[in-house]
């Protein structure tokens, strides 16, 4: 098992959809359970910290995470005059559009 290790800072800030230890090259996130079931099947585990460009997808990666959250926020204000089926109805068109877009682990790692 070969997995990347990322900052807990950036976990915890968008804990949502990102985690601290990723299996390289498929960039499923991972647990340390996960790392320690590998070792109790004996298998080899390599782990390495994220490299630079790595880290600086990842702070992207969250940093656009959180000003989505800010935005659907924002957004639920603009509309609280709307009537309640209208003002869903809003947020949910955002909400799928945001989740629409492809973004994964994956993406966040050095191609080799």
């Amino acid at each position: 098992m070969k997995v990347v290790y990322f900052s807990e800072e950036l976990a915890e800030r968008a804990p949502a959809v990102m985690g601290c230890m990723c299996a390289a090259p498929s960039g499923a996130w991972v647990t340390m359970a996960d790392v320690i079931g590998a070792v109790r099947r004996r298998e080899e585990v390599v782990i390495r910290p994220a490299s630079e460009s790595e880290m600086r997808r990842a702070e992207a990666f969250v940093a656009l995470f959180q000003i989505g959250e800010m935005l659907s926020e924002k957004l639920v204000t603009l509309l609280d005059q709307e009537s309640p089926a209208v003002a869903a109805a809003k947020i949910t068109e955002l909400r799928e559009a945001i989740e629409g877009v492809e973004h994964g682990p994956t993406e966040l790692l050095d191609r080799q």
